[in-house]
């Protein structure tokens, strides 16, 4: 198989495989260099560094013990303070003995070894300098004294204080002057000094528990005999002076003693430690920074000569390794070349080709040689041959759906302009319906007014029929009342007749005496007879006003069910009408809803009709776009075109079809709802 005819892959590897062959040349030498090399660095960093680190922590833990211990010769600490050092000293202690047993087991020479063994004795000589420090260090921390110096000179200023005090009182003993102050032993410098005090050494704490009371008893004679002064009792007060004063003032001062000797020993102790470690500790000090010094100076210039071999090595290793390089370069670029001739050569003439055909020249065609090349040039090119001829077929069959698309949409647009004639025409007609649905309400309502008004109306006559009926009653009973008064009057105008005629016998038999009682008689009788027959025709005006009135009661009575169904119907038909009106106003709202759809649909047919207008310009400048490319036969674009056209006819049947479906809204004029129909209930309505 010829080179050429190689996968790209195989190409590559191959010229990679040579590539990677030069580079483990290379490597090899390199590996086997830095062999050489690590040994002689490891030789540095296996013994040399490890004991120059080992020896500079001796020398850095050496140092911080060492302020470890000048920091203790500080008096004002307190004992917490020097244990916090005096653990600083220990941590330091066990840090260089660790290094001490690193350094020991790493490989040393002889002039190495024997430095060792000096410093090493010389460090046993410094820690025997240090434990006597530690001992002194010890005694001072039992004696708790803070800064003794300072506790010297309290005492000191105490003494005086008092001393002064004393001396004072006498004076004014001798004057018989008296002064203010002194009294109180808590006010003076010790009695501020004492609370304040904090320590642990009990001859310390001791001789002040115990001159407390001297002290209070020398400020209490202070008072007493400032009052004896004050009395103008001049023994008095010099008998308080010598057997209470004095006695507490020299206790007092040998209690400042004992304390005193107390300070005096914390004293000597720092001024001891101070000497350890400035004269004696510092010379010893100086031998083992001496010693570390110079083995570490020792380590160092091995570790040179170690550095030095490597360089050497490296350097060898360097200039084969640059010459084995140069060789593998040149014989790489020179395989490189010859596969980048053989990739590109093709990969170029595949390029011109997409060139072309971005251009829109599709009757182009790929050359044979590059048909039967076996590798993935050939591939590529078989493949970009088989794209043109696929690409031809698409573009032919493109411009022929764009003719069909630009057929369809004008047919579309066509169609979607009379759905929106259509849609607007039911607008229309559902706006006269939603009128009409409107002045029926205004009806129904007014209607459910005038029988809500006449339900009032009727409410009241059945309540004036009631009252009628009732006074009707009262008054068939007051013309009974009437009728029983007159028939009593009828019998008393009878009586009077009566009386009258036994009058008038009476004056006859009188004679011509009785003449005028007789006229009187009767006129007496004649009025009675007028009052009885008056009488009687109340009493039948009476019975017949009372007949009329029953009867009157009766129908009233007879009236007033059928007035309260009258008013029962009236409010039903009013309740009806009720809902009537609310049926109504649904229907009218439903109706209005579906005006706004029909619009919607309107407003949809025509941006449907515009979308396709939009659409058929597309599928022109589509077109236009797609006559971009090149094409070597006319005839399939031909006869997309008449298939365009067939496809066109028959979207032209379809528009003519939905113009047929249309023209009936033309007639349309209102919707008859038939709101007659006693079929028809609340529940067929549907509730918003």
């Amino acid at each position: 198989m010829k080179f050429r005819d190689l996968k790209i892959g195989q190409k590559i590897i191959t010229g990679f495989a040579i590539v990677s062959g030069v580079a483990l040349i290379v490597g090899i030498i390199g590996l086997v260099s830095l062999r050489n090399v690590g040994n002689s660095f490891h030789e540095v960093a296996d013994e040399r560094m490890p004991a120059v680190v080992s020896l500079q922590e001796v020398d850095n833990s050496i140092e911080s013990l060492m302020v470890s211990m000048r920091t203790m010769l500080n008096p004002s600490l307190t004992v917490e303070q020097r244990n916090e050092q005096m653990r600083n000293v220990q941590a330091a202690r066990q840090r260089y003995a660790t290094a001490i047993e690193r350094f020991e087991s790493l490989p040393m020479e002889d002039d190495v070894l024997l430095v060792w063994e000096q410093l090493r004795i010389a460090i046993l000589d410094w820690r025997q300098i240090n434990e006597q420090f530690e001992a002194d260090l010890d005694r001072l921390n039992r004696l708790d004294i803070h800064y003794p110096m300072e506790f010297l000179k309290d005492l000191e200023m105490f003494e005086k204080d008092h001393y002064a005090l004393q001396v004072r009182v006498a004076n004014a003993i001798q004057t018989m002057r008296p002064f203010d102050g002194g009294d109180d032993h808590t006010a003076c410098n010790l009695g501020v000094w004492i609370p304040n005090l904090t320590t642990s050494n009990s001859v310390i704490t001791s001789g002040i528990t115990a001159m407390n009371e001297h002290h209070n008893r020398f400020h209490r004679s202070v008072a007493e005999i400032m009052n004896h002064i004050r009395a103008g009792n001049q023994s008095s007060a010099q008998n308080v002076y010598m057997q209470q004063m004095m006695p507490a003032a020299d206790e007092i001062f040998r209690y400042f003693s004992i304390l005193n000797d107390q300070a005096m020993i914390a004293v000597e102790l720092f001024a001891n430690m101070d000497q350890i470690q400035m004269e004696d500790g510092a010379r010893y000090l100086g031998i083992v920074n001496g010693l570390i010094e110079q083995m570490v100076q020792m380590n160092i210039r091995n570790s040179e000569i170690a550095v030095s071999n490597g360089d050497r090595i490296i350097r060898a290793s360097n200039l084969l390794m640059i010459f084995t390089l140069l060789a593998g370069l040149g014989f790489a670029f020179f395989l490189g070349f010859m596969i980048t001739r053989l990739i590109t050569g093709g990969i170029n003439k595949g390029v011109n080709l997409a060139t072309e055909v971005a251009n829109g020249n599709l009757t182009i065609d790929v050359d044979g040689d590059l048909l039967d090349q076996k590798d993935e040039i050939g591939q590529l090119a078989r493949s970009l041959q088989q794209m043109i001829e696929q690409l031809r077929d698409i573009i032919g069959d493109i411009l022929g759906g764009a003719d069909n698309i630009a057929s369809a949409s004008q047919e579309m647009s066509s169609t979607s302009q009379q759905m929106s004639q259509g849609a607007s025409e039911q607008a229309s007609s559902a706006e006269e319906v939603s009128s009409s649905m409107e002045e029926m309400a205004a009806n129904i309502q007014q209607n459910t007014d005038n029988a809500m008004e006449t339900e009032k109306i009727a409410t009241m006559a059945v309540n004036g029929i009631r009252k009628g009926a009732e006074s009707t009653s009262i008054a068939v009973m007051s013309m009974k009342d009437i009728a029983k008064k007159v028939s009593i009057i009828g019998d008393i105008a009878y009586q009077t007749n009566m009386l009258a005629l036994n009058a008038a016998v009476e004056a006859a038999r009188a004679g011509e005496h009785g003449k005028g009682f007789a006229v009187v008689a009767e006129e007496v009788r004649k009025l009675a007879e007028r009052s009885q027959i008056a009488a009687e025709e109340i009493d039948e005006l009476s019975e017949n006003g009372v007949r009329i009135s029953d009867e009157a009661s009766k129908q009233l009575a007879d009236i007033v069910p059928e007035i309260e169904k009258t008013a029962k119907l009236v409010q039903e038909i009013a309740a009806a009408s009720m809902e009537q009106n609310t049926g109504a106003d649904q229907v009218n709202n439903a109706i209005q809803q579906l005006n706004q759809v029909i619009q919607q649909n309107a407003a949809a047919s025509e941006e449907m009709a515009s979308s396709s207008e939009e659409l058929s310009g597309q599928a022109e400048q589509m077109k236009e776009v797609v006559s971009f490319f090149i094409l070597e036969n006319n005839d399939r674009r031909k006869q997309l075109k008449k298939s365009s056209k067939k496809k066109s006819n028959g979207f032209s049947n379809h528009t003519s079809g939905q113009k047929a479906i249309h023209e009936p809204y033309k007639e349309i004029k209102g919707v008859d709802l038939k709101m007659a129909s006693s079929e028809v209930t609340d529940d067929d309505f549907q509730r918003f």
